[in-house]
């Protein structure tokens, strides 16, 4: 647009009247204001005049005349086109390289100066700093037992790293040199400080057992169970009702989308976590048996489990509608077409399903969601129906029996009837004499399908 000189009085303030001085602004400018104590708009900066100077363009050999300039910047350019090249020449980016892992990286100029880093090593370099600095004599230690002591037992280090650093910080400010002073008392002092003690004592006592397996501690385990753990309340298995999953299906058919409804049936079949199912893949899915190949992130067993026909229907839909422009190759995809991860598939599950989720209130819905729920269902289902506990186990990638007892729940009229079966002998041999197979149970809905249309016909 330009700019448009106004020579001193020539123009007066609208507020005051007063004349003003030289002014350099815009074309089309209508309000003028001096920088009185009643006139002057807060923000407003004034006007400074800039001495004739050299372009700041190392490559300009042209000057910078004198002018009003309503910024002191130490960059002044003759020529806007100057001032265009001098910054496309600091925006083009240069080759460094990470200095944690050494990955090649492209930088801008001013940004290449000094440490660089990739995405996510920059806070582990600082978490390497804070270590050394807080563990003080402890950090060879300490830097030993996350590098040896921990790989194949924790999967999420990083947990590990905040107690145990915080741990050898409290032992090197009660001033003990040796790892091997360290006494119950010790262990006490430190859980005292904070909540959490049976978390806390997990990890130490995990420590003091590498220590004492590779000889740096020659004492027994300092960290003593019974007196410093908290008796941990039982929780009791929380299936979902019939009810309740009328109620999740209907409003699934209301507002659900495929994925969703594929989610929630997959939970029903064989109860997977939430982990896990996201890291099901395309070639994990055999149609021929009714098998899906999944592997339990936490007891890492890996088996086949079988699905029954409305997981299949919803997994056939679902293989049409999906993204063909994905770059991987997991069943489940994210809004970008991305992986989905297990809190985005808490996200997804909860806004279809929930009454209040962010700022939509709606009429209907849960007041409360929880997709690990499902797994307490499906267990249950497979015991009422006279599945065998070891199959149950397996299908759930439990390493212990009687994790089945703890994720089942028997209903009121269970009980009965088991009572009044263990009250008539005759009948409760012929009870237990009966086992349901594994694909009965997935193809329980089939089959019942068939039941009502032979009565009908």
């Amino acid at each position: 647009m330009g700019s448009k000189f106004y020579p001193a009085g020539s123009l007066r303030c609208e507020k005051c009247g007063s004349a003003l001085p030289e002014t350099v602004c815009w074309h089309g400018k209508k309000h003028f204001i001096c920088d009185g104590p009643g006139c002057a708009t807060p923000g407003m900066r004034p006007l400074i005049r800039i001495e004739s100077r050299p372009c700041s363009n190392p490559g300009c050999p042209g000057t910078v005349p004198e002018r009003l300039c309503s910024s002191s910047s130490t960059l002044q350019f003759c020529t806007s086109l100057c001032e265009s090249r001098y910054w496309y020449s600091h925006s083009k980016s240069v080759t460094v390289h990470c200095a944690y892992c050494g990955e090649p990286l492209r930088r801008s100029p001013s940004e290449a100066e000094g440490l660089c880093f990739c995405a996510g090593h920059d806070k582990a370099y600082k978490s390497n700093l804070r270590n050394e600095s807080e563990c003080g004599i402890f950090r060879d230690l300490f830097r030993t037992y996350l590098e040896q002591g921990c790989i194949g037992h924790y999967e999420n280090l990083y947990p590990v790293r905040s107690e145990i650093r915080q741990f050898l910080a409290f032992v090197d400010a009660q001033g003990i040199a040796d790892i091997q002073t360290v006494t119950p008392a010790t262990i006490r002092d430190f859980l005292a400080q904070r909540s959490g003690h049976a978390r806390r004592a997990d990890y130490v006592k995990t420590m003091f057992r590498w220590l004492i397996k590779t000889g740096r501690y020659q004492r027994e385990n300092p960290v003593k169970s019974r007196v410093l753990y908290e008796r941990r309340h039982r929780v009791e298995a929380r299936p979902y009702e019939g009810q309740d999953m009328a109620e999740i299906w209907t409003l699934l058919q209301e507002r659900g989308t495929t994925q969703a409804k594929l989610i929630i049936s997959a939970g029903e079949d064989f109860g997977p976590r939430r982990i896990d199912i996201c890291n099901i893949q395309l070639n994990d899915i055999y149609f021929g048996q009714k098998l899906i190949w999944l592997v339990n992130s936490k007891s890492k067993q890996a088996s086949y489990v079988p699905f029954g026909p409305k997981t299949e229907y919803w997994l056939r839909v679902w293989l049409k509608e999906r993204p063909q422009s994905c770059k991987h190759n997991f069943l489940f995809v994210n809004a970008r077409g991305g992986r989905l991860r297990w809190f985005s598939l808490t996200y997804l599950l909860k806004g279809v399903l929930l009454k209040k989720w962010g700022n939509k209130v709606r009429e209907r819905g849960l007041d409360q969601f929880c997709f690990h729920r499902l797994r307490h269902t499906n267990a249950t289902k497979m015991q009422a129906k006279g599945i065998d506990p070891k199959t149950n186990m397996k299908v759930h990638g439990w390493a212990h029996e009687h994790m089945v007892y703890r994720y089942t729940k028997p209903t009121e009229e269970e009980i009965l009837r088991e009572v009044a079966d263990a009250l008539s002998p005759a009948q409760a041999s012929a009870a237990r004499g009966s086992r349901v197979r594994l694909i009965d149970f997935v193809n329980g809905e089939r089959s019942a399908n068939r039941e009502e249309e032979n009565s009908a016909a």
